[in-house]
């Protein structure tokens, strides 16, 4: 394997991230003035716009897919997408709070099958393409989405 991924992203590290992105500029830099530290994913992908243009095609993709579709058929598309966003806006190191539940108390009592979460991250790849996302972000993305699986399949 040429490359590695990291297995416990800032995703999870939120706190982290927070103190990171407040030390002052000249602790982020080197004396040759290059970066050190790499833009956080929020902003490599693009803010809360582009964020909440992957999760509209998330929720759509969602939808259309005959494995999980079932699971949307009383949901409220924008309350959703806001929900979706936040998350994303949030984990991926952005300032949005989000408002929704944690991944096991939104998720226990679902029995969410590994097709089903399967369906999700195909889904949300999908979506990631549909948004012309660099494949360096879909991967960090999908080693989070992966991360989660504990937290949704099965409960």
């Amino acid at each position: 394997m040429n490359f590695s991924i990291e297995v416990r992203p800032p995703f999870l590290d939120h706190e982290l991230v927070n103190l990171i992105n407040s030390l002052p500029v000249n602790l982020k830099f080197d004396i040759k003035r290059r970066k050190i530290m790499s833009d956080s994913l929020y902003e490599r992908i693009g803010g809360p716009g582009s964020i909440k243009e992957i999760a509209t095609s998330l929720f759509k993709n969602h939808k259309s897919n005959p494995t999980v579709n079932n699971r949307y058929v009383n949901s409220d598309p924008d309350e959703v997408i806001r929900l979706v966003t936040e998350f994303m806006c949030n984990g991926f190191g952005g300032p949005e709070e989000y408002t929704g539940k944690d991944m096991i108390t939104a998720h226990t009592s679902m029995n969410i099958s590994e097709e089903e979460f399967n369906a999700v991250i195909d889904d949300m790849m999908a979506a990631l393409d549909e948004n012309n996302i660099d494949q360096g972000i879909k991967d960090e993305i999908l080693a989070i989405l992966w991360s989660l699986r504990t937290e949704v399949i099965k409960l």
